[in-house]
């Protein structure tokens, strides 16, 4: 038993050193991240970045299919520059450095209640030299005992067996059988079996419910409460109204509804609906998340709200393009500026009396890896959501031609051709160049 342990372990160890060696070169190029969910519900991983194994743990709540399951993830190493500062940002977390060891610990403050995180690396090469040491004893000490095999002596000391083929007579050690064997060469294998394999291509998010597009809609006459059930069936979608918050504000289920529409997406005729059947005293809204439209008050659905994450790397790249410099006098890192640029943007535009950073209550806004980290009201979002397309659609216009400057140009002159005499200005008396032949007088004299 103890022998199989033994085995067992130096196995593991010889496939770590294998996978090391593997992720080390790979790592300055791509970022390779695995991600679970404790038993508990918090979040837990490893990743290689840059030359270092990152190991981290949060507070935060992991999603119920991540719970005691693990999930890849895997990027260009720049994109994961971000994520990797803020855990050990030398102003805010970073507790101990020292030639490429760290421990940060800190708050994740994209949520209204910042979950603690932390986390240390270690480098590539200790890793390497703490698995390699052991992993080079232990196979070096499969191939003596495998060439003693085949020169007919003991595995275990290497004494001739010839006279006793059975039992060595020098440490007791009986000969291998062929299951033993079997074994030696799967230990030897293992490293390779193990060795990590090529990351899948991420699958693309599913669409969303509300961007279903219907070819007619008509609801002459039916109650509120028969119209939620029409739209459930054109769409097959996910449809929650809780009417107890809806009641509590004077929408009845009952109440009578009349309206047409063709050729629309069900999140628009949503919007209308509730434009119609919302009477100013409380106002009505919906919003969707993992696939489940809930239809409530604004209220009521602004309290269930979550973040959400909006790529924005097209954005800022094309945005920092027409300012190479930053814009800014010191050389400011163009991404930066496009980042902030559009942060302003979004927080001036949608609800600015909402944001936190703004004196509100409802909405905040971090940056993360060129992702828009934003927790606000579903009918911000969709704001946010149209504002950004709005942007990209403007942004990919081919910029117009200017008309040439109109100011004229002064000839050129030959080195050869003799200097002409300077021409008076206009309405003033006409004075004599230093550059002028002497005697010369303006005409007219």
């Amino acid at each position: 038993m103890r022998r199989i342990a033994r085995h067992t372990l130096s196995t593991l160890i010889a496939a770590l050193c294998v996978c090391v060696a593997v992720l080390w070169p790979r790592s300055y190029r791509s970022a390779d991240v695995v991600v679970s969910g404790g038993a508990t519900g918090e979040v837990i991983g490893a990743g290689s970045y840059r030359g270092r194994l990152v190991f981290f743990a949060s507070e935060l709540s992991a999603y119920p299919t991540l719970q005691l399951s693990m999930s890849r993830i895997s990027a260009p190493a720049e994109e994961m520059t971000p994520e990797f500062n803020a855990a050990f940002d030398p102003g805010t977390t970073l507790k101990v450095s020292l030639a490429g060891f760290a421990i940060g610990r800190g708050n994740i403050d994209v949520f209204e209640t910042p979950p603690k995180f932390t986390a240390f690396t270690v480098p590539h090469w200790f890793a390497l030299l703490a698995t390699g040491v052991p992993s080079t004893i232990w196979m070096r000490g499969i191939v003596r005992r495998w060439r003693w095999g085949r020169q007919g002596r003991c595995r275990a000391c290497g004494y001739d067996l010839r006279s006793s083929p059975e039992r060595c007579p020098e440490c007791g050690a009986s000969a291998p059988r062929g299951a033993s064997r079997v074994l030696a060469v799967a230990a030897a294998l293992a490293p390779v079996m193990l060795a990590p394999a090529p990351a899948r291509a991420a699958e693309p998010p599913p669409e969303p419910a509300a961007d279903q597009r219907l070819k007619e809609v008509n609801l002459n006459p039916a109650t509120l409460e028969d119209a939620f059930e029409v739209l459930r069936d054109l769409t097959h979608a996910n449809i929650v109204v809780r009417w107890p918050a809806l009641e509590k504000v004077g929408i009845e289920r009952k109440r009578p509804v009349k309206l047409r529409l063709w050729d629309v997406r069900l999140g628009v005729v949503l919007d209308v609906l509730l434009d119609i059947v919302n009477d100013g005293t409380a106002p009505i809204s919906w919003g969707e998340a993992d696939g489940i439209i809930t239809v409530s008050t604004a209220d009521d659905i602004e309290r269930s709200f979550r973040p959400t994450v909006y790529d924005v790397r097209d954005l800022i790249e094309t945005i920092a393009s027409l300012h190479p410099d930053g814009g800014r006098e010191g050389g400011a890192d163009p991404r930066t500026e496009a980042v902030d640029q559009i942060t302003l943007l979004i927080t001036e535009s949608v609800a600015p009396d909402t944001w936190r950073d703004a004196g509100g209550t409802t909405g905040s806004i971090r940056e993360l890896g060129g992702r828009l980290i934003i927790t606000q009201s579903p009918a911000a979002k969709k704001k946010v959501e149209q504002l950004l397309n709005d942007l990209r659609r403007e942004l990919a216009k081919p910029a117009p031609r200017l008309p040439a400057a109109t100011q004229p140009v002064a000839p050129a002159t030959s080195p050869s051709a003799p200097p002409q005499p300077a021409l008076p200005p206009a309405g003033g008396p006409a004075r004599s160049s230093p550059g002028s032949p002497s005697g010369a007088r303006p005409p007219g004299r």
